[in-house]
């Protein structure tokens, strides 16, 4: 006797129980009465990845149709035959400047794009193309930017991507000349050039005195025999001390021609 109302029972339990009938479920009818003491493992197609045990239920079922793909005696046989899940790659988009957050998206159009770089429609990102195992990650659709001549910005590269960044600015740097301690065309002697020095002084202090009323113990100097060392300086360095001197001119030697 076909069973009338069923449930399914994850044989892992980690699901919930399913409830069905044969009418919802037409292949339980070729199911036994009674299921609890002949063991039935169902494979559903609605759960790729689950076995489930069929038992009995004294509860009225919920119309829920299901698909059973295959049957097993036992849990563990069931379990082995799962086919393995089919590898989905997603292509992942990735930040040149890794400020973004990647971008997952199944567009067809980045098959093109694998291992480079490109533009995105409505932003001046540039993105890394790559792919990467499918596994729930929320999906993006995306369009690749194009320029005027209608050509997918497509870069080998980020760097070919990037704009070229702008040259850093040249720092400043203040060259302060060393002192040149050599001295030419320097005529004076040093007692001339003493000479002039103390004169300088010697004003610059009468200047305090008269300015500012500024004085000191040393402000008592003669600014007369100053003033007059110093023209007795210049005046040597106007005169010319050989300008009177007589020179005698040299008398050339003849001597005879040889006979």
């Amino acid at each position: 006797m076909a069973l009338s109302s069923c449930f399914f029972i994850d044989c892992n339990l980690t699901l919930p129980d399913l409830r069905t009938n044969v009418g919802a479920t037409p292949a339980l009818a070729t199911f036994p009465s009674n299921p609890d003491a002949v063991p039935f493992i169902v494979y559903l197609a609605e759960y790729p990845e689950t076995c489930w045990r069929v038992s009995k239920s004294g509860v009225p079922a919920a119309i829920l149709p299901y698909n059973v793909l295959n049957t097993f005696p036992e849990c563990v046989t069931c379990i082995e035959a799962i086919p393995e899940p089919p590898v989905v790659n997603v292509y992942i988009l990735t930040d040149c400047l890794e400020v973004e957050d990647p971008i997952y998206s199944f567009t067809s159009e980045l098959a093109d794009a694998v291992e480079q770089v490109v533009k995105l429609e409505g932003s001046d990102v540039c993105w890394g193309v790559s792919t990467v195992v499918f596994s729930g990650q929320t999906i993006t659709d995306v369009t690749i930017a194009t320029n005027e001549a209608d050509v997918p910005q497509i870069f080998d590269d980020c760097i070919c991507c990037l704009p070229t960044p702008e040259p850093a600015p040249i720092k400043y740097t203040r060259v302060i000349p060393k002192p040149d301690r050599k001295f030419y065309q320097i005529k004076q002697s040093q007692c001339d050039i003493k000479a002039n020095i103390r004169f300088a002084d010697g004003y610059y202090r009468l200047f305090k005195q008269l300015k500012y009323g500024i004085n000191n113990q040393c402000d008592g100097v003669n600014l007369e025999r100053l003033w007059i060392r110093k023209n007795l300086s210049d005046l040597a360095m106007i005169n010319d001390p050989t300008a009177c001197t007589i020179t005698t001119p040299v008398t050339p030697v003849i001597c005879p021609e040889p006979s």
